[in-house]
């Protein structure tokens, strides 16, 4: 869902005087617009014939993209299948879009999408809250098994207790201004930091 918020880095307070003669706010366009997107991985097998499981799902393949061209040899050996999730709404009233891929070698990758716009401030708050979002992984691995009951013919010695790994992703894909990559951090870096340690408190110097 996306949020408004005022920046108090990159924006200043625009006024205007209404016809009164009185000065009247105006809430500046969010500074940043991307994704958050959240990664979780769990071994669940062995195995996993994909060409069973295609049966079963009636669900795709996706081959390896790349921003710019990959020499021929960069390719998955086996493409994992891949199936679209139904969108989960938290109780923030947070909508996220999410797909599932299963890879032949055991392992199921869970991604999900939720949109930003806002300013840094919503992004050290978001880092607080996803980086130690302990519930979000419970609901990634409840959403896995139920998906997994359905796809057990085509698991090879199934694990009763999975490895998982998770990541939490912030992609900025505009910025007021358009700043550089020397600009960003010059004015930014305590609040890149924020955000990677998923800190809502600023780190100390030194």
């Amino acid at each position: 869902m996306d949020r408004e918020l005022t920046s108090p880095v990159l924006l200043n307070e625009v006024s205007s005087r209404n016809k009164s003669g009185i000065k009247a706010g105006i809430n500046p366009a969010p500074s940043l617009h991307g994704s958050l997107l959240i990664l979780m991985q769990f071994d669940v097998c062995e195995e996993i014939r994909l060409d069973q499981l295609r049966e079963i799902f009636g669900a795709r393949t996706v081959e390896a993209s790349f921003k710019n061209a990959a020499p021929s040899y960069v390719r998955y050996q086996r493409p994992p299948v891949v199936e679209a999730l139904e969108p989960l709404v938290l109780e923030t009233g947070e909508r996220l879009d999410g797909q599932i891929k299963y890879y032949d070698y055991g392992v199921l990758s869970l991604i999900f999408e939720l949109p930003i716009s806002g300013d840094w401030d919503t992004l050290v708050k978001l880092g607080g809250r996803w980086v130690w979002n302990t519930d979000f992984e419970r609901q990634a691995s409840r959403i896995a098994r139920e998906k997994l009951e359905r796809a057990a013919p085509a698991l090879v010695k199934p694990y009763k207790d999975w490895l998982s790994e998770d990541y939490f992703i912030f992609h900025v894909r505009e910025i007021a201004g358009s700043p550089s990559a020397a600009d960003l951090l010059s004015l930014h870096a305590a609040q890149i930091a924020q955000v990677v340690r998923g800190d809502l408190s600023p780190l100390s110097e030194g």
